[in-house]
């Protein structure tokens, strides 16, 4: 922009002195003077012109500026709250696996004491019954400590389940973390499946 106003300065500064040599070569008469009177008025139109075009072009370079800091500000802004976003959505994960966690362990801890209760307990009896009946009271009580070995047989094969769906959720966990980063917006948590 502001080449072209300098070549359109340039030009009228050299139609002024071309008008100049050719006034200065004629003979003054009073058409020359009124051609010279007519060429200085135009020259400081262009003049006005010039720079009436100038102050245009600076005013609409420093409004451009603006709007593009006002849309640079803008972007960091919703940078800023994506990036908010994703932080609170990881801390949220974080929690759910916490929860999730300690609501297994506390799972596990009362399987197991509720085993070990009831193993106590048949220890108790067998030693019981095996004081007062030695033959068939030895059979029955055999009979159900496997029973008992059974349960505790099927209760680890559930706990082996439950790992394996814990695996799983992590694997899920960690899918939802890929897809964050690839998507590169923050999706809502979805509640874990049970």
């Amino acid at each position: 922009m502001n080449s072209v106003v300098r070549k359109e300065f340039i030009l009228a500064v050299g139609i002024c002195l071309i008008a100049m040599l050719f006034a200065g070569c004629e003979e003054q008469n009073l058409a020359t003077v009124k051609k010279s009177k007519l060429i200085a008025y135009e020259n400081r139109q262009l003049k006005e012109q010039l720079a009436q075009r100038g102050k245009k072009i600076e005013e609409q370079t420093a409004q451009q500026e603006k709007e593009i800091q006002e849309r640079v500000a803008q972007r960091e802004k919703k940078i800023e709250e994506q990036d908010k976003l994703l932080r609170e959505c990881q801390q949220r994960r974080e929690v759910l696996e916490k929860r999730f966690e300690k609501e297994q362990l506390a799972q596990r801890e009362k399987e197991i004491e509720e085993q070990n209760r009831l193993l106590r307990e048949c220890q108790q009896r067998r030693e019981v019954l095996e004081n007062r009946f030695e033959g068939e009271v030895n059979t029955k009580i055999n009979e159900v400590v496997e029973i008992f070995s059974q349960s505790d047989e099927q209760l680890r094969q559930e706990n082996d389940q439950l790992k394996a769906q814990v695996e799983e959720l992590q694997t899920q966990v960690s899918k939802l973390e890929q897809q964050l980063k690839k998507s590169g917006s923050p999706a809502e948590p979805q509640p874990l499946a049970p």
